[in-house]
């Protein structure tokens, strides 16, 4: 780990969530409870990664945060610092739409099916292009495409 100030954290800009995984969901019992981590990057490759818990009435709480330099480093508190890192990281997280994100996900995740997929062999590489540069289908939908990319070459 590498030890950071608060202020060097508070310097970076463009912050925005770039990962949003829903790991696990319980929608279809009476807790309507889900888990997942959500990932916040800075213009500059900053990330503040953590996990989340979200339950009935769209009630979603954060748990522990990471912070990660450029070069995917694990950052720590730096002594010297009067400011804390971590309520840094808070109050940047706060500044973002993860909990809209978060619950979205969730909720598309639980209303999207894919039904059936079919492509013919010419079609395969403008599908498989498709799908990897589309960020609003979920990661779901994306894997099981490529699932059946992968089953046709079977």
């Amino acid at each position: 780990m590498i030890p950071m100030l608060a202020s060097q954290l508070q310097r970076e800009t463009g912050w925005r969530v770039s990962s949003c995984e829903i790991l696990l969901d319980q929608s279809y019992t009476n807790t309507d409870e889900s888990f997942g981590n959500i990932e916040i990057t800075s213009k500059r490759g900053m990330t503040i990664f953590f996990g989340f818990t979200s339950s009935t009435n769209k009630k979603i709480e954060m748990d522990e945060i990471r912070i990660l330099n450029a070069e995917n480093i694990e950052v720590c508190i730096d002594n010297k610092d009067e400011n804390n890192l971590f309520a840094a990281a808070y109050d940047i997280v706060d500044q973002t739409n993860w909990r809209k994100i978060a619950i979205s996900a969730k909720y598309e995740k639980q209303s999207r099916k894919v039904k059936s997929i079919s492509f013919n062999r010419e079609s395969e590489a403008d599908i498989l292009h498709f799908v990897e540069n589309q960020k609003n289908f979920s990661d779901w939908v994306k894997n099981k495409i490529l699932e059946e990319i992968s089953k046709s070459h079977e």
